[in-house]
C-alpha cells in the first residue's frame, strides 16, 4: 500500500500535472463504498456520487479494479468497454489520513489502440474481448466456477454491504471427503474430474442472483448466501451434502463414492472477512473430527 501526502495527491487530482496529459479523467474513490470523494482543504469529503455513474449503472463493476487495488495494495489495470469507448482505467492505491483510498485513472483509448489477430470473427468484437478476459481473471481454470481471487475481493463487500442495511449474511465450506485417496487410487485426471463435477453440481443449486460460490483452494469451495439466516444456510448445505453422496460420479466407467463435510457460520456484528472465514473453518474442522459426510 503507497504512502501518499497530501501535495502529491494535490498534484495527482487538482493540478493535474503530467497526469493531465496523459489521462482524460483523474479521481478519488472510497473503494469499500464506491463513492467519488473530493479533496478540500480541509480533509476529504464524500460527494455521495457513485464511482460506476460514468457508466451509467447503479451497481458495481463484475471486475472492480479499485476494490482489488484496495484489498491487495498494488496497482491494477482493466480495460472497460462503455458505449463504442474502449477505457482503460488505472487504480492505484495510497493511504492519506489514516484511511486507504484509490486514485483512478482514466483515458480513452479508443483511437489509439491497435489489436493484432488471426481470426477475423473476433476482429471488431471488442466489448466480447474484453468482457471474457475480465471473467477469466476471476474464474478458476479447472471447476469452471468463481476462483479465490473473487472470494478476496468480494467476500469483504458482501459482508460490509450486508451491515449496512442490516441485513444476516451466511457462509458455508465444503471439503471433499479424503480427497487424497482419490488421487492415489484413481489418478490425478480423475481427482479433476471430481473437482469439477462438485463444483457443477454446488453451482447448479445456486437460485437467487445475490449467491455466489467459489473454489476456495484445492477440494475446497466457498459458498456465501447473503440475506440468508444461519438455518436456512445449514438446510441449503445439508441438502448438497445429500445431493452429493447420491450422485453419480463415474470416471471412465468406474463408480467413485463422493462424500463432503461441510462448516457453516453466519455474520457476527464485528465480523471481517477473517474472522468469518476462520470461524467457518473452525467448523469444518469440527465436522471432520466428527467422521466426516457431515454439516457442523
Amino acid at each position: 500500500m503507497q504512502a501518499a501526502n497530501r501535495n502529491e495527491i494535490e498534484e495527482i487530482l487538482m493540478r493535474g500535472g503530467a497526469y493531465s496529459e496523459l489521462f482524460d479523467l483523474l479521481r478519488l474513490v472510497d473503494a469499500e463504498k464506491c463513492e467519488i470523494m473530493e479533496l478540500m482543504p480541509d480533509g476529504v469529503v464524500n460527494t455521495h456520487v457513485s464511482c460506476t455513474d460514468i457508466f451509467d449503472c447503479n451497481e458495481r463493476c463484475k471486475n472492480c479494479t479499485s476494490i482489488r487495488a484496495y484489498y491487495t495494495g498494488e496497482t491494477v489495470v482493466k480495460l472497460e468497454y462503455h458505449k463504442g469507448v474502449v477505457l482503460l482505467v488505472l487504480s492505484v492505491p495510497l493511504m492519506m489520513d489514516g484511511k486507504r483510498y484509490i486514485v483512478e485513472m482514466i483515458k480513452d483509448i479508443t483511437q489509439s489502440m491497435t489489436v493484432d489477430y488471426y481470426d477475423d470473427t473476433i476482429n471488431k468484437n471488442v466489448e466480447f474481448i474484453i468482457s471474457e478476459l475480465n471473467t477469466l481473471s476471476q474464474t478458476d481454470g479447472l471447476t469452471g466456477i468463481l476462483n479465490k481471487r473473487y472470494i478476496d475481493e468480494h467476500l469483504p463487500i458482501s459482508i460490509n454491504a450486508s451491515k449496512a442495511i442490516s441485513c444476516p449474511l451466511s457462509v458455508a465450506l465444503f471439503d471433499i471427503d479424503l480427497f487424497k485417496a482419490i488421487n492415489d487410487t484413481h489418478g490425478h485426471l480423475c481427482g479433476d474430474y471430481v473437482l469439477h463435477e462438485f463444483a457443477q453440481l454446488l453451482q447448479s443449486q445456486i437460485k437467487r442472483q445475490s449467491d455466489w460460490v467459489a473454489r476456495y483452494g484445492g477440494e475446497e469451495f466457498l459458498l456465501c448466501l447473503p440475506g440468508a439466516p444461519l438455518e436456512d444456510c445449514r438446510e441449503m448445505v445439508e441438502s448438497v451434502r445429500e445431493k452429493v453422496e447420491e450422485h453419480p460420479f463415474v470416471y471412465e466407467g468406474v463408480p467413485i463414492h463422493i462424500t463432503v463435510s461441510a462448516g457453516v457460520a453466519a455474520m457476527e456484528s464485528n465480523d471481517d472477512m477473517g474472522a468469518l472465514v476462520k470461524r467457518v473453518d473452525h467448523n469444518l474442522y469440527e465436522a471432520k473430527q466428527r467422521g466426516r459426510n457431515q454439516v457442523v
